[in-house]
């Protein structure tokens, strides 16, 4: 019938951002294991020189068996791609923000900022509009989330603080780097 049309998986389970609504806050242990997950699919995706440009909490799936899935590869686009102003704005990268050419390092910052609001509760940057937060995040390193959670592991506090740097030439490169943080030999506490 000459008709066009996509075959997609169904998933049963639920987002990321809906757990973070309902929870607030997610352990060490919860947040590493969600983290470690979504580094294995951005360092699949990097690996085919693709950048997913949206990383962030309502495109982190979770299944009921603990896997997670990473979704809505919509504004994907190729390592390098001219700067657009893509990605949802708590999320995205200072160079984002700038329309500046993305690489694997501004999946990276996403996946930091995600971080962050997975063990402190909240968003590094709330400012009152999309405007300013940002501006906050071309300007402002983002708070230390040590400070936010008192006792925070130090293997997180270090993988958020590596992640969300401003400037990319002082990011880890790529998702596989940030998962050799999170696989230490216990790493984590219980």
């Amino acid at each position: 019938f000459r008709t066009v049309f996509i075959i997609m998986e169904w998933l049963e389970g639920r987002t990321l951002r809906g757990l973070l609504d309902d929870a607030r806050r997610l352990s060490a242990r919860e947040a590493a294991s969600i983290l470690a997950q979504v580094c294995r699919a951005l360092a699949h995706a990097h690996g085919r020189a693709v950048i997913h440009q949206d990383v962030n909490p309502a495109n982190i799936f979770l299944l009921p068996d603990g896997k997670v899935k990473l979704l809505d590869f919509g504004m994907a686009g190729p390592c390098g791609s001219p700067g657009r102003m893509t990605g949802t704005p708590h999320y995205m990268a200072p160079e984002q923000v700038q329309c500046l050419p993305v690489d694997e390092r501004t999946d990276v910052y996403a996946l930091g900022v995600t971080a962050f609001e997975m063990v402190c509760g909240r968003r590094p940057f709330e400012e009152g509009n999309a405007f300013k937060v940002m501006s906050a995040q071309v300007e402002r390193d983002i708070p230390d989330p040590g400070r936010v959670v008192p006792g925070l592991c130090p293997i997180l506090r270090d993988f958020i603080l590596n992640a969300c740097r401003r400037d990319p030439e002082e990011r880890p490169p790529g998702a596989t780097r940030l998962l050799e943080l999170l696989e230490q030999p216990s790493a984590l506490p219980l």
